[in-house]
C-alpha cells in the first residue's frame, strides 16, 4: 500500500471522530445557549444575555443614529440595557429636548445614553436608579432638573405611576430584550436628517427679532394655548413638595449604592417663561435644588442669559419644515403650537446649550 493510499485509510478511520467533534461544537455554542435563553430562569438569563446582546447591539446600531434618536422622547429609556451607557442623562422632557446628543458623543469619552420621560419626578428618578441596578452602573449621572418636578400637580401620581409602569416594561429580561432589538431596526432618527434639519432651519430661527419676539409673546399670551397656560400657572404658584428633602437622601444613597458621580444642573427655561415666575417660587425651588449638594458632584443653576440662549431658541420646537415664519413678522397673536415652546428648547438651542453646559459638567 502506498503512502497516499495509506493516510487516506487513516483520516477515512478519523472521520466519525471529527464529525462527533463538529457536532459538539455546534452544541456547545449555537443549541446550548438558545436552550438557556430559552428555558433557564430569567435571573440566570439576565447578566449573561445582556453581556451578549449589548456587545453586538453597539456594533449593529450606528452611534451617530443612535445619538440623534436619543431626542426621540423615551427611545433612550427602551434602550439603555442594550447601550449599557457610561454617561447617563435623565429626567424629563427637558432633557432629550436640551442636549444635542451629537455634540455630547463628539466631546465627552465615553458612551452616551439614558432615560429621559415626560412628566419625570423625583420619585421617577427613585425608581429608575432601581432599575439600573441591574445594569454596570454609569460613571457619571447627569439629572437634568425643571422646577415642575417639585410642584404637586393634580396629575402628578398617575404620571409617576406611569413612569414606573414604563420602567417596568424595560427591566432587562427576554421581552425587553426583543423589542429593544426590534425597534432598533429602524431609529427614530438618522444623523443625516438631524443635520439636514439643523443646517435648514438654523438662518431663520437666528434671523428672529428678539425684541420682536418678546413683544409678539406678550401679545400672545391669550391666544397661544401653552403661554396662557404657564401664564395662569404661575399667577398662582404652585405648591411645592414637603418631601423633598426625604427623596432626595433616598436618590442620594441609591447614587452611592451604584458608585456613580452626579450632576444635576437646572435645564433652563425660555426668557419669556422666567420672567413669569415669582421670586418666591424660583427662591424655593433654588433651596430644593441645594439640597442635591449632600451627594452632587456639582449642582449648576443657570438661567437662559448665561448659555446665550434667547426666545428664538424656543420657537419652531420641531423645526416642522412647513411652518410660515412670516407670523414672526406679522403681529399677530401667535396660534399656532409649532411656533412657539416656552420650556422646550430647539434644536438649534440645544446644540448652543450643550456646547456651554458641558464646559461645566466636568465628564472628563
Amino acid at each position: 500500500m502506498t503512502q497516499a493510499n495509506t493516510e487516506r485509510v487513516q483520516m477515512k478511520g478519523r472521520a466519525p471522530g471529527y464529525a462527533l467533534l463538529y457536532v459538539l461544537v455546534v452544541v456547545l455554542f449555537a443549541f446550548v445557549p438558545a436552550a438557556f435563553y430559552r428555558f433557564a430562569p430569567e435571573p440566570m438569563v439576565s447578566p449573561l444575555v445582556s453581556f451578549a446582546a449589548s456587545q453586538i447591539y453597539r456594533h449593529t446600531v450606528r452611534e451617530a443614529d443612535y445619538l440623534a434618536s436619543l431626542r426621540a422622547g423615551e427611545f433612550g429609556c427602551r434602550t439603555m440595557f442594550l447601550r449599557r451607557p457610561e454617561v447617563f442623562f435623565t429626567g424629563d422632557s427637558h432633557n432629550y429636548a436640551a442636549w444635542s446628543f451629537p455634540d455630547a458623543g463628539r466631546n465627552v469619552p465615553g458612551r452616551i445614553g439614558g432615560c429621559m420621560m415626560g412628566g419625570f419626578y423625583l420619585e421617577s428618578f427613585v425608581a429608575l436608579l432601581d432599575a439600573m441596578r441591574l445594569n454596570p452602573p454609569p460613571r457619571h449621572v447627569v439629572f437634568g432638573s425643571s422646577p415642575r418636578m417639585f410642584w404637586i400637580a393634580p396629575d402628578k401620581d398617575e404620571q409617576v405611576r406611569a413612569n414606573i409602569k414604563a420602567l417596568d416594561a424595560v427591566v432587562f429580561n427576554r421581552r425587553s430584550l426583543q423589542g429593544a432589538w426590534k425597534e432598533s431596526q429602524s431609529l427614530p432618527n438618522s444623523a443625516e436628517t438631524f443635520a439636514a434639519a439643523l443646517g435648514a432651519e438654523r438662518g431663520r430661527i437666528d434671523a428672529l427679532s428678539e425684541p420682536a419676539l418678546a413683544e409678539l409673546l406678550s401679545a400672545s399670551r391669550e391666544s397661544l394655548l401653552t403661554l396662557r397656560l404657564w401664564t395662569a400657572r404661575l399667577r398662582e404658584p404652585p405648591m411645592t413638595m414637603g418631601a423633598t428633602a426625604q427623596l432626595v437622601r433616598t436618590i442620594c444613597v441609591k447614587i452611592r449604592e451604584l458608585g456613580s458621580s452626579l450632576t444635576l444642573i437646572h435645564i433652563p427655561e425660555s426668557p419669556f417663561l422666567e420672567a413669569l415666575y415669582p421670586a418666591s417660587l424660583w427662591d424655593d425651588y433654588i433651596a430644593k435644588l441645594n439640597l442635591f449638594r449632600e451627594c452632587a458632584a456639582d449642582v449648576i443653576v443657570e438661567r437662559t442669559k448665561h448659555y446665550g440662549l434667547g426666545n428664538r431658541h424656543f420657537a419652531n420646537r420641531e423645526f416642522v419644515r412647513t411652518l410660515d415664519y412670516g407670523v414672526y413678522a406679522r403681529k399677530e397673536p401667535l396660534t399656532d403650537a409649532h411656533t412657539f415652546d416656552p420650556d422646550h428648547l430647539n434644536r438649534l438651542g440645544s446644540v448652543v446649550f450643550t456646547e456651554a453646559a458641558l464646559a461645566r459638567l466636568k465628564l472628563k
